[in-house]
């Protein structure tokens, strides 16, 4: 029975050594390919810095990086991708925002066409988050809700007034989150990765052409198909193209 009891505090000392170190790999990982990339051998470091994605972590700080890997290779369309994955973790990031500016400005890119919601929506979450947005309106309403607790106590006009203000700037920030949240979760964005890519009006390569992309359009995936990935990139501009030509934006704990 010793043994036996000798044999599981082996087992829980190995399990306790080993944990730590599976759970730093990712970070020792990182660490390794951000000093690649400091000494310009962004190759490696994209090796690395892809390892350290296949282990399941992810950071803004590793997609900017990895797409500035990507940049100094060239690699455009993997640069805009990374750095949008990067947005979608810290959308107000200022040296983010500017390197994927930077990236655009090296290709043919073209900016997709918004309409008046969604240009409006970039421009809130810009200085919003969905959280600050929906703690705001909470926040808002509670106060609201209190000063109209005491304006029945108290008989007074104006706490009436302001509750009545503080409530409806609550409802309509709660409906700007709302409609943030919608959007992020309804639409499937995706980056041309190919220098240039012609779109077909089917999923099929003997379909007739529809209009060309070039290498870092974002896109709108709409529908998929044996390989094919049904796309718009403007109200009238929509079509098929090989599931290989372009990629998601779309973070780990979106997959």
């Amino acid at each position: 029975m010793s043994l036996f009891r000798n044999f599981c505090y082996l087992l829980v000392a190995i399990a306790s050594f080993t944990q730590p170190i599976h759970a730093q790999a990712p970070d020792l990982l990182y660490s390794k390919g951000v000093n690649e990339f400091s000494k310009g051998r962004t190759a490696e470091a994209i090796i690395i810095f892809e390892e350290v994605l296949a282990h399941g972590y992810e950071s803004a700080a590793l997609y900017n990086n990895l797409g500035s890997a990507y940049l100094q290779e060239d690699k455009i369309g993997q640069a805009i991708l990374n750095y949008e994955k990067a947005l979608l973790i810290s959308p107000q990031n200022p040296q983010i925002q500017n390197n994927a500016s930077v990236a655009r400005n090296k290709t043919k890119f073209v900016q997709q066409p918004e309409d008046v919601i969604s240009r409006l929506s970039k421009l809130v979450s810009l200085a919003f988050t969905v959280d600050d947005l929906a703690i705001l309106g909470l926040t808002m309403l509670v106060l609201g809700l209190c000063l109209m607790a005491l304006h029945l106590y108290a008989g007074r006009m104006s706490l009436k007034v302001i509750s009545a203000g503080l409530m409806l700037a609550a409802v309509f920030t709660l409906a700007v989150a709302t409609l943030q949240l919608y959007l992020h979760s309804n639409t499937s964005k995706a980056v041309v990765i190919k220098q240039k890519i012609v779109v077909k009006k089917s999923a099929s390569l003997q379909a007739k052409d529809a209009f060309t992309l070039y290498e870092g359009t974002i896109v709108n995936v709409q529908d998929n198909f044996e390989g094919w990935y049904k796309i718009s990139w403007t109200k009238d501009d929509k079509g098929w193209v090989q599931m290989k030509t372009i990629k998601k934006i779309k973070t780990l704990d979106a997959l």
